[in-house]
C-alpha cells in the first residue's frame, strides 16, 4: 500500500527467506536485523534524519531499533509481537527524539496549514476509501 502512495519502503528482516519475500512484496531496500545495524542503515537511507513512520510487527526484538529509526515527529506503529511483547518503558524517553531547543524555539515549529498530509495519513486515507485495497 505504501508503494502505491509513492513511499520508499525499507524492510527489516531476520533471514534470507524473509528477504526474498520482502523483495517480492516490493521493498526498495532490505536490512537484516541481527546482522546489520538497523538504525545506522535506516538513517543512511533516509538522508541522516530517520523515517517518518515505522510499522513494526516483530515487537521486543526490534522495538528499540524501530524507535531510534524515527525522525522527529515520526510515528511508530506496533502491530504484532512475533518476538514477544515490548516491555513497559518510560514515555519520557520519547523526548530524546526532539530537536535541541534554541533561543527562539522551545518546541517543534507548528506545521504549515498548507503542508501536504504525511505519507502515513495519506495511506490511512487510501485504505479507508478503498484506494489501497482496504475495506470499502
Amino acid at each position: 500500500m505504501a508503494k502505491l502512495l509513492g513511499a520508499v519502503v525499507i524492510g527489516a528482516v531476520p533471514s534470507a527467506a524473509t528477504e526474498r519475500a520482502a523483495r517480492e512484496a516490493g521493498a526498495d531496500h532490505i536490512i537484516r536485523y541481527g546482522k546489520d545495524d538497523v538504525v545506522e542503515q535506516v538513517r543512511r537511507l533516509a538522508g541522516g534524519v530517520g523515517v517518518g513512520v515505522v510499522y513494526d510487527g516483530v515487537g521486543r526484538a526490534t522495538f528499540e531499533a524501530s524507535l531510534a529509526s524515527l525522525r522527529p515527529r515520526g510515528l511508530l506503529v506496533l502491530f504484532g509481537q512475533l518476538s514477544g511483547p515490548v516491555p513497559p518503558f518510560d514515555p519520557q524517553r520519547l523526548t530524546i527524539f526532539r530537536p535541541p531547543p534554541s533561543p527562539r524555539r522551545r518546541s517543534y515549529p507548528p506545521k504549515s496549514p498548507t503542508a501536504s498530509p504525511s505519507p502515513s495519513v495519506r495511506m490511512i486515507a487510501g485504505v479507508s476509501t478503498g484506494f489501497c485495497g482496504g475495506p470499502r
